[in-house]
């Protein structure tokens, strides 16, 4: 609770011990009438609100338009706010990092008896599961090999080799992962109020009432209003302060930003380098160099028909990263006035 700056009050000088009463004709012993002390030179204000402090001098108004304290009141105990104002402010923005993955290798290598896409008879020339890429004999297809049996149709004419998948794909964001709140103006008030306390004459008699106070005189007309005032947002008392103002010592800042998060990848592609060979040892190639994709299953047209299929590798597997779409970055919780402080002040 502020304390009350206050004046010793100025002692009556009274008159010289020799000096003779101007206004007494000496015809009546009760012409000399007892001092009756000095009265109050500015208001006498109710005391008897024990929550409250004493009754001061209070202004509010635009926070570039704060007055000086009166001379009458000229300590100043507070400047407060009231009346928070929150800028639209945003959130970093959030962006992902390329993705990430890994490449499964082709898991169907068919040959057909007849050109690509033309819906012949296919036969299995299937690497192993869990295959690693090195050189490989399974599924063999012998030389001249025809499809149907005793067709005369070569069942090597055309291959298809299946699609590679794309594995453990994802995306991280960029740090940092929670965004801070990108501040474009500071938060600000749009209005102020101070309280001035000060001096009378006498400070603490010359009222009537024991219940009330010489307090300076307010100035309606300079915004200066006579008021009591609390700690917190608590009720006025009574019926001689019943205007209620809060104003605020502060505030709290409680925006964050909610992390960022990464979508799903697109537009991430794996190859590989396929060749196929005529013997058991990847040594004598019927095709070397040919891709291979995640897109989809690819066909190769093999121009000397009824080869023996005899052995498969597969290198250079490669994940070319995709992008995702970020998300997050969200603004969230507000800006919160604390510290109330009530002044309840005469109507």
């Amino acid at each position: 609770m502020t304390e009350l700056v206050i004046e010793r009050p100025f002692e009556d000088a009274g008159t010289d011990a020799g000096e003779a009463d101007a206004g007494n004709d000496g015809d009546s012993p009760d012409a000399f009438e007892e001092d009756a002390g000095p009265s109050c030179s500015g208001d006498c204000a109710p005391i008897n609100h024990p929550d409250f402090d004493l009754p001061m001098l209070f202004w509010f108004g635009p926070p570039n338009q704060i007055p000086d304290c009166p001379v009458r009141a000229p300590v100043r105990q507070d400047l407060l706010h009231a009346d928070l104002l929150v800028p639209a402010d945003d959130c970093e923005p959030c962006t992902c990092k390329p993705s990430t993955g890994s490449c499964g290798l082709p898991e169907t290598f068919t040959a057909h008896a007849g050109l690509c896409y033309s819906g012949a008879v296919g036969t299995s020339f299937d690497p192993p599961p869990d295959w690693d890429g090195s050189c490989t004999a399974a599924n063999s297809i012998a030389t001249q090999a025809q499809c149907p049996p005793g067709s005369g149709v070569p069942c090597v004419q055309s291959l298809m080799l299946g699609a590679l998948t794309k594995l453990d794909e994802k995306c991280e964001p960029d740090l940092p992962q929670v965004p801070k709140v990108k501040h474009f103006s500071g938060v600000s008030w749009g209005l102020a109020a101070i309280s001035c306390q000060g001096y009378t004459n006498p400070p603490l008699a010359g009222c009537q009432d024991p219940g009330e106070i010489c307090v300076p005189a307010a100035d309606l007309e300079a915004g200066f209003r006579q008021c009591i005032r609390a700690r917190d947002d608590v009720m006025c008392p009574g019926q001689s302060y019943t205007k209620k103002f809060v104003f605020y010592e502060g505030y709290d800042d409680q925006r964050t930003c909610t992390a960022c998060t990464c979508g799903t990848p697109t537009d991430a592609v794996c190859t590989a380098t396929v060749s196929v060979f005529k013997d058991a040892m990847c040594t004598d190639p019927v095709f070397q160099g040919v891709t291979a994709a995640s897109v989809g299953p690819s066909c190769h047209d093999i121009v000397l028909k009824g080869q023996p299929l005899g052995s498969k590798s597969i290198s250079d597997v490669t994940y070319h990263a995709g992008m995702c779409a970020a998300g997050g970055g969200e603004l969230e919780g507000t800006v919160v006035p604390v510290r109330p402080i009530t002044f309840c002040c005469q109507p």
